[in-house]
C-alpha cells in the first residue's frame, strides 16, 4: 500500500499516519527517523499548521520516496503499531461503541471496505453503527452527518444504549447488534 500511495494524489496521507503514530506512542515506540529522511521531517512541521487539503497541494509536487527511508511495515517496530491499530485485525472488540461514517461516492476509500470492515467487527461482537451517505464523497460526508455524529457521541457520553435511534437524513444505517 505504501508504494501506491507514494505517487498517488493521497501521498500526504503517508506522512499524516506518521505524525499520528509518532504523536499517539512517542519517540522511543514510534520513531520518526526510522522511516523519514531529514526532508520528510521537514515536512512533518505542516501537520501543525495545515488541513487536509493543503497537505494534499503541499505534497503534490514532491517525491515521496525521498522523503520515507523506509516502508513503515517494513520496520518491525512500526509494522507492530500498524497492526495493533488495524481494526481490519482485531480479533475481540473494543469496549465501547464504534461509528462508521461513510461517503457513498467516497473517491479515496471504497465503500466496500467499510461494508467488509463492519461485517468483520460485527462478528466479533463488536457493538457499532455504520452510517452511508449516497453521493457523498469522502469529506462531502462532512456536512450531512455532523449534527447526527455529534448527537451520537453525545449519547455515548450520556451513556445511552446501543444501538442509537439515530437514522441521519440521507444514510443508510446498520447497526450490531441489530435492532
Amino acid at each position: 500500500m505504501n508504494a501506491a500511495l507514494q505517487t498517488s494524489p493521497y501521498k500526504h496521507y503517508i506522512a499524516m499516519v506518521a505524525a499520528a503514530i509518532n504523536a499517539a506512542y512517542g519517540d522511543q515506540k514510534a520513531d520518526l527517523t526510522q522511516v523519514l529522511t531529514p526532508e520528510g521531517l521537514e515536512f512533518l512541521k505542516n501537520m501543525d499548521t495545515m488541513c487536509t487539503s493543503e497537505l494534499g497541494k503541499a505534497a503534490a509536487g514532491l517525491d515521496f520516496t525521498k522523503l520515507q527511508k523506509a516502508d513503515p511495515s517494513t520496520v518491525p517496530a512500526w509494522n507492530q503499531l500498524l497492526k495493533d491499530n488495524d481494526p481490519g485485525t482485531f480479533t475481540t472488540p473494543i469496549p465501547v461503541p464504534l461509528l462508521i461514517i461513510h461517503g457513498g461516492n467516497d473517491e479515496q476509500i471504497p465503500v466496500v471496505s467499510s461494508a467488509l470492515l463492519f461485517d468483520q467487527l460485527c462478528k466479533i461482537g463488536q457493538v457499532e453503527q455504520r452510517w452511508v451517505f449516497a453521493g457523498q464523497s469522502h469529506a462531502g460526508v462532512i456536512a450531512p452527518s455532523f449534527n447526527s455524529m455529534m448527537t451520537w457521541i453525545g449519547d455515548r457520553f450520556a451513556g445511552k444504549p446501543m444501538p442509537d435511534a439515530i437514522r441521519p437524513e440521507g444514510a443508510v444505517v446498520q447497526s450490531c447488534p441489530s435492532s
